[in-house]
């Protein structure tokens, strides 16, 4: 039976936690946690990743053309791209390493497309988030080495769902500031706890994107070093070679065997042979 991924685990935990602390009334649980149920019981991880980025994509590039038209906010789909590409590599590694089931992919995708609706009531707050998706977009990025190169470093596993669960919780906590009672009259009064929420989690990533960097120096630097180890190996057995290739006068077929020499030569030799030399008085000093 295969042993229980303990980085899934985690994800699983954290969200049933998450769950447990959100309002059942909220549209973050009634649009995020109920959709992710459903998916646990069709669809590959990969497949729902691939549809949640559609989805997302789709949403942004609609809200692109609405925005233009109503001549707010230009270029929203480019300042949002990064974020989108940052999710896919971001989930990707998630598809890769963690093998969590489809649940994480939606509720990153779908609270982020949650949260995009809801900050479209209050202007200043809609471009203070978008802005925030593109810079959580651009430090996102650097996860492509999960996938790519470092799928098997626990170290690495550990930072990638830390990330997860410091997104996801930014999602629910901005969800929950536009649509709390009373915001549209006091207005005012969520921009300072979303700054301060966004700093928090500003500072997150940055902490994690430090440790990525760090942790793949180390494991590249012990990489090269394997790879240096395996280069010796390999050299020495090439000197090896080509010196039995030399021994046996450049006859690949020739099988050398040196025991058979030695056991005619030892039969051969005389008692006291060479004995001699042991009873010399400058031999006896040197030892």
């Amino acid at each position: 039976m295969a042993k229980p991924n303990p980085f899934a685990q985690a994800i699983e935990q954290f969200i049933e936690q998450l769950k447990e602390n959100e309002d059942p009334r909220s549209p973050f649980y009634q649009e995020i946690f109920l959709a992710a149920a459903k998916l646990r019981y069709y669809d590959t991880a990969h497949e729902q990743s691939s549809a949640s980025a559609r989805a997302l994509q789709s949403y942004i590039e609609n809200l692109d053309v609405e925005q233009t038209r109503r001549g707010k906010t230009r270029w929203l789909g480019r300042k949002l791209q990064p974020l989108v590409d940052g999710l896919m590599q971001f989930t990707s590694a998630l598809d890769t390493m963690i093998q969590a089931g489809p649940a994480p992919a939606a509720l990153i995708y779908g609270s982020a497309k949650l949260v995009l609706q809801l900050a479209q009531g209050f202007a200043e707050c809609f471009d203070m988030m978008v802005e925030a998706m593109h810079e959580i977009g651009t430090k996102l990025e650097c996860y492509h080495i999960f996938s790519r190169t470092y799928d098997s470093a626990d170290a690495m596993r550990a930072v990638l769902v830390e990330s997860y669960k410091n997104v996801l919780i930014f999602w629910q906590k901005a969800a929950k500031l536009f649509t709390r009672n009373g915001v549209k009259t006091f207005f005012k009064g969520i921009v300072k706890p979303f700054n301060s929420e966004w700093r928090t989690l500003k500072s997150r990533l940055e902490r994690d994107v430090k440790k990525v960097s760090f942790l793949a120096q180390a494991l590249e630097s012990s990489a090269a070093k394997q790879r240096e180890v395996e280069a010796k190996q390999q050299e020495q057995q090439a000197r090896r070679g080509r010196m039995r290739l030399w021994l046996s006068g450049f006859d690949d077929t020739a099988q050398i065997d040196v025991r058979m020499d030695l056991e005619r030569l030892q039969k051969a030799r005389h008692i006291g042979t060479c004995e001699w030399i042991f009873n010399r008085s400058e031999e006896r000093r040197v030892g």
